[in-house]
């Protein structure tokens, strides 16, 4: 017998087209029917959950380890990248700007606690040095501007942390002195900046670690780019896992169950209308996109099976959740759920590997049964690039170049290092040689790039050598760092590396307005060549 297939089209033969588009069903028998054909009345023996009891208990961090150094830290004092990105503004000391803006703020204090007849003697006693800046018109300028005028602060507050300056003042004098450098701190170095700093410039990334009491070893940021920080940033140095997390304080949450919903889900009824905003039937995937696939099956096959338990979590805490309890609706005992990485193996089968989301590795590279909520701020605001140093490798001169774009000048506003060695190099028209030859061992190159070269042994180091002819030493503290200790040869890749710094600005618990610098390490533009030579026989008069 052949089966014979019928189509329903909203048609009418009145002229008012509502009547097809309501498409009313007359025979509910009919309908049953029709949901009977296509499999709508087979059901499950389950019910829908409507009430979840979770317990879970959470270890709030309590140390950061930074420099082979450890620390106290409070989450709810500032986050958690104040505390592993700060680092002092230059190596070399305050730049101009910074000196002048402690010194006035200072000044402010002082008149503001009524003491301003000390700032005579603070002026004498802390003055700016007579020497500008050369090579930047602008901070000779506001240097001349502010000599004899404004104390320089940079001197006023080592002399206040280092020997103690203003105790012979008057008590309420010493106490507005003291409090204006615990303001510096605040403003300008949180978290103790003098510390170890947590940035290695031999990776040319940041690693850290995070300790809570009842966690057997600390959570691990190994390669940390001064970027986005979460939680997939932090792996466990246990290879156990958290199987041996102890104490900790226990809390109780009941929440009701809700279905999960994302765009473009499946409707779970047969004569709903779909929408349109995603179109997952679209999505191509090859036999060997697993990922992809497994995601389209979750939507198509399980998304109306999945439900979402919200919780309220504290931040800068590593939560586990014990236990969830659910209660359905056909009134049963509640049942309990044991998590994906805990879950039972059969009788007689091998130990499961476990699955889990959002939940940072053990060392063995499974996944742990733990849930980090980092104290990090979502959103601050960046300010121009304070440096700005690419290492990019050449060729054609078997080198890699570090090349100093630019560095913090003594405005505070980055300086163009390829404009300031031009300010200091008289520019003079030389006609070419014409006549004999002249012999060149190696030609020059510009004075803000510093060759890499492989050193001899093991691991391989790129070290700075002087391999150009060149007066000049890194100016920043991005290439100083480099300079002392070096990088690995596999951090430099052919697309190349570009380090910035740049100050932050961010928003913590009850409004607290924290700013500190951090480097980020971003992909290059490639290779490149420098124009260094060997042995050239020229008429070109040497370069100045």
């Amino acid at each position: 017998m052949r089966d014979v297939f019928v189509r329903l089209e909203p048609r009418t033969r009145s002229a008012d087209i509502e009547p097809g588009l309501a498409a009313r069903v007359w025979d509910a028998a009919w309908l049953l029917g029709r949901q009977w054909v296509l499999g709508e009345l087979d059901g499950e023996d389950g019910g829908t959950p409507v009430h979840a009891d979770v317990q879970v208990t959470s270890h709030a961090l309590e140390t950061v380890e930074r420099g082979g150094a450890v620390q106290r830290y409070d989450p709810q004092a500032m986050p958690l990248q104040a505390v592993i990105e700060a680092a002092p503004s230059r190596p070399g000391g305050w730049t101009l700007r910074r000196k002048l803006d402690t010194g006035l703020l200072l000044a402010q204090r002082l008149r503001a606690a009524g003491h301003s007849s000390q700032l005579s003697g603070v002026l004498r006693a802390h003055h700016l040095d007579g020497a500008a800046a050369p090579g930047e018109p602008t901070a000779a300028a506001l240097h001349a501007l502010a000599l004899h005028r404004v104390p320089d602060g940079e001197k006023v507050y080592r002399a206040v942390r280092e020997r103690g300056y203003g105790a012979r003042w008057a008590s309420a004098a010493g106490a507005a002195l003291r409090a204006w450098a615990d303001e510096v701190d605040r403003r300008h170095a949180p978290a103790a900046a003098s510390a170890p700093s947590a940035w290695q410039p031999q990776r040319l990334e940041y690693r850290f670690a995070v300790g809570a009491a009842g966690l057997p070893e600390p959570l691990q940021a190994v390669e940390h780019h001064g970027t986005d920080l979460d939680w997939h940033g932090f792996d466990l140095g246990n290879p156990s896992g958290a199987g041996g997390l102890t104490g900790g304080r226990t809390t109780q949450h009941a929440a009701v169950p809700t279905p999960i919903r994302f765009a473009g889900m499946p409707e779970p009824r047969y004569w709903t209308f779909e929408q349109a905003q995603v179109d997952l039937g679209a999505v191509e995937a090859s036999a060997t996109d697993l990922a992809r696939m497994a995601v389209l099956q979750f939507a198509f096959d399980y998304g109306n099976d999945a439900f979402l338990v919200p919780l309220r979590l504290a931040v800068g805490a590593v939560h586990r959740v014990e236990r969830v309890m659910v209660s359905d609706t056909f009134g049963l005992a509640p049942t309990l759920l044991p998590g994906a990485v805990r879950a039972p193996s059969p009788a007689g089968a091998a130990p499961r590997q476990g699955w889990s989301f959002l939940a940072p590795l053990a060392a063995d590279g499974r996944p742990s049964d733990l849930l980090f909520v980092p104290p990090v701020a979502a959103h601050v605001l960046r300010g121009p690039d304070l440096q700005d140093v690419r290492l990019m490798r050449d060729e054609m001169a078997n080198l890699v170049w570090a090349i100093e774009h630019a560095v913090e000048g003594e405005t505070g506003a980055p300086l163009d290092r390829a404009q300031a060695l031009d300010r200091q190099v008289p520019q003079s028209f030389t006609p070419p040689v014409v006549g004999d030859l002249r012999y060149v061992l190696q030609t020059r190159v510009p004075s803000n790039w510093f060759a890499l070269e492989l050193a001899a042994g093991l691991p391989r180091i790129l070290r700075l050598a002087m391999v150009a002819p060149s007066s000049e030493q890194p100016a920043g503290g991005l290439l100083r760092g480099v300079q002392r200790t070096g990088v690995h040869d596999e951090e430099v890749s052919r697309a190349g590396v570009r380090l910035r710094e740049a100050e932050v600005l961010a928003r913590w618990f009850g409004g607290t307005s924290l700013n500190w610098r951090r480097v980020e390490r971003a992909v290059g533009r490639g290779e490149g060549s420098s124009g260094l030579q060997f042995d050239l026989a020229t008429t070109q008069p040497p370069l100045p």
